[in-house]
Order: structure tokens, then C-alpha cells, then sequence
């Protein structure tokens, strides 16, 4: 399937977006293997476009990093995934199960 449009791709690293869209090469650049320059011809050819994305925003962190509740919780509504209790309230995302009584003879 192909498609007009160039595919977006969002990227926290300012220096990588900056590598990509610069033709040229540098002396820090020159140990890149020739074969690891798909992008940057991608992005000459406008089959794909580098957007800069704050590391807060970005939305696979929710996958992919430990964050705190409040970031989850924010990333989780950005992807429009809705709670389905209120044990966040309670500060656990978890509700533990209910020990039998003979654990406490």
C-alpha cells in the first residue's frame, strides 16, 4: 500500500533529528556504516518527517520507561484509556485479594 503523505515520525532527541535532515557528514558522524542511512535519505526523498517531541509527551514511555503515577496517568489519557476503578484514589493501580482466615491462626 503506498501513500502521498510522508510518515511522521516523533523523536526526543534534538541531535538525531538534526543528523538526519543534514546532508553533510562530520568527523563525529564518519563511524556510521553507510547501511544505517535509511532515514536520512527518507527524510531527503519527504517520505518522512522528524518532529521533535518533548520527552513528557511522548507517549510510548507509558510502555516503555518506569515513570511515576502522575505520568502514567497523563500519558494514559492522552491515549484515551480510561481508568475502570477508583483504586487510583487509593494510590494502588492493584486491589489485593483478601488473605483466607487460616493465614491468621
Amino acid at each position: 500500500m503506498k501513500s502521498d503523505e510522508a510518515v511522521k515520525i516523533y523523536e526526543d532527541n534534538q541531535g538525531s533529528i538534526a543528523l538526519a535532515k543534514n546532508p553533510e557528514f562530520h568527523k563525529r558522524t564518519k563511524h556510521i556504516d553507510i547501511r544505517y542511512h535509511f532515514v536520512r535519505e527518507k527524510v531527503e526523498d519527504g517520505q518522512v518527517v522528524l518532529q521533535y517531541c518533548s520527552t513528557k509527551d511522548m507517549k510510548a514511555d507509558l510502555m516503555t520507561k518506569p515513570i511515576t503515577a502522575v505520568q502514567f496517568i497523563s500519558l494514559r489519557s492522552k491515549l484515551g484509556i480510561q481508568a475502570l476503578s477508583t483504586a487510583e484514589s487509593s494510590g494502588s493501580a492493584v486491589k489485593k485479594a483478601p488473605r483466607p482466615a487460616s493465614v491468621y491462626q
